[in-house]
């Protein structure tokens, strides 16, 4: 699983998205789930990461125990 911040300072969420889609070919790529964490309430920004295959999930922060179990079992289900 990887929880992954739109707003990094490096590299924005989507930067990352589209490099690790670059490994797409690995079949460990299919079995990792991303979860989306954002503190922006934007459709746009769901739109966006709702793209990529491999974005399981959208959480906007701050995440507690319940909305991160939510969408853990949303993203296993989705598979």
């Amino acid at each position: 699983m990887i929880l992954l911040d739109i707003n990094m300072p490096a590299m924005n969420g989507f930067e990352f998205l589209e490099s690790y889609n670059k490994f797409n070919e690995d079949e460990r790529y299919n079995s990792v789930v991303i979860l989306m964490l954002t503190s922006s309430h934007s459709d746009d920004d769901k739109q966006k990461a709702s793209k990529y295959k491999s974005v399981k999930g959208f959480l906007t922060k701050p995440v507690d125990e319940d909305n991160l179990r939510a969408a853990l079992e949303q993203a296993v289900a989705t598979d």
